[in-house]
């Protein structure tokens, strides 16, 4: 792969946090962007309900990787980035705060959220 080549991920949840660890593991050196709503880095979402609420996990076991992580293997976290606007004629994401992030490639791991439909049961 080029180093002149970005990705950007949009979702920093579980498949957003592997697609980037792995760019990197398989030998990716470009710009790899990962954008989240959420102000957290990818962490594991059954274990929050299920041991952290009830005081069975720490808050730091939660996350995948350490912030270090991210940080080491130059991968760019935008937490807390809310997602407005998509180009793709221009390749370029808009954030809720203005910022433009231009891309080579892009992977849309937003996941899903449930829609409560308004019938009885």
């Amino acid at each position: 792969m080029a180093q002149s080549e970005s990705y950007l991920i949009v979702g920093a949840g579980i498949a957003g946090g592997a697609a980037a660890e792995t760019l990197r593991k398989q030998g990716f050196d470009g710009e790899v962007h990962l954008v989240g709503a959420e102000p957290h880095r990818p962490y594991d979402r059954p274990p929050l309900s299920k041991e952290f609420l009830s005081g069975d996990k720490e808050e730091a076991k939660l996350f995948f990787k350490t912030e270090d992580f991210y940080a080491e293997h130059s991968i760019e976290l935008h937490l807390g980035a809310e997602a407005i606007t998509l180009d793709a004629s221009s390749n370029t994401l808009t954030l809720a705060d203005g910022q433009a992030i231009h891309y080579d490639k892009l992977l849309l791991a937003t996941g899903s959220k449930v829609k409560k439909l308004p019938i009885p049961g």
